[in-house]
């Protein structure tokens, strides 16, 4: 199924496990994990382009659970579903109920009315592209993009005291927005392209926030009292360990960098030197 164009791939098992979870029956563990594989390694290229592109942003298995609406809010795959793509959805036929007019339509409460109320989830998101994008999880060494990668920007740059959160919040993965610094600059850059911010706490990168929105913002008794504000979105923590950035002048005044430029100095952060 296309959502936006991105691709979410369903796969039919006629089969359950035999131990339930919860208390709730569950498709077997290798229809999961074949889930896992159908997404990381489905690629396609563009025409006169050679970069390999990853499409398939989510994987469920539907399987004849017998799981209801009502208890699916506790079901084991539905927080897998919301965290990271991958998960499962019990469609097993419920008891038939018709109309006034005798036309059969689902059960309120049936399995089948989980599955519905998703995708019509997914396709009222007027921002559901990015959504997705944001939310799903890729293979280990790897981002999805709905650009070329060597487009994507990631700033770089030491939050400003003055018209930012306390560092540490950044540190920690709680910061909800980042402005540039007096001594920051973002000319020459296009800031529609700026997709993430990479905050530099003490010479140390800890992860990226993911920018959802960009607008402006006066800040009294400041110079210069205008300037932009970057809305972050969930913190992803750099599962290797911090990034080292030491050239503090740089970081203060800003750094715009590709996505493949952060993996590669992340790559060459000595592990010796991580704290």
């Amino acid at each position: 199924m296309t959502i936006y164009n991105t691709l979410t791939s369903f796969d039919a098992k006629y089969r359950i496990a035999d131990a339930r979870k919860g208390g709730l029956d569950v498709p077997p563990v290798g229809a999961i994990n074949q889930m896992h594989r159908y997404r990381d390694a489905i690629y396609y290229t563009q025409e006169g382009k050679d970069n390999l592109k990853r499409e398939v942003i989510g994987g469920y298995v539907l399987f004849p659970g017998n799981v209801t609406k009502e208890n699916f809010s506790e079901y084991y795959y539905k927080n897998a579903i919301d965290k990271i793509g991958i998960g499962a959805f019990p469609l097993k036929p419920g008891k038939m109920v018709a109309d006034k007019n005798g036309n059969l339509i689902l059960d309120p409460n049936s399995s089948e009315q989980v599955l519905r109320e998703q995708i019509e989830a997914w396709l009222k998101d007027t921002n559901a592209r990015k959504t997705l994008l944001v939310k799903s999880i890729p293979q280990k060494g790897l981002y999805y993009s709905d650009e070329e990668p060597g487009k994507w920007i990631v700033y770089l740059a030491v939050p400003d005291r003055e018209v930012n959160e306390p560092r540490e919040n950044y540190k920690k993965g709680i910061a909800k927005t980042f402005s540039p610094g007096r001594m920051a600059t973002t000319k020459g850059i296009d800031v529609s392209h700026i997709k993430y911010i990479a905050a530099v706490v003490d010479t140390w990168v800890y992860g990226l926030y993911p920018v959802m929105s960009v607008g402006t913002k006066e800040f009294p008794n400041v110079t210069p009292s205008h300037r932009l504000v970057f809305n972050l979105g969930d913190f992803r923590a750099f599962e290797e360990g911090p990034m080292k950035y030491g050239i503090y002048r740089n970081a203060l005044r800003g750094v715009s960098m590709t996505m493949e430029d952060v993996r590669e100095r992340r790559a060459k952060t000595s592990h010796i030197d991580k704290i």
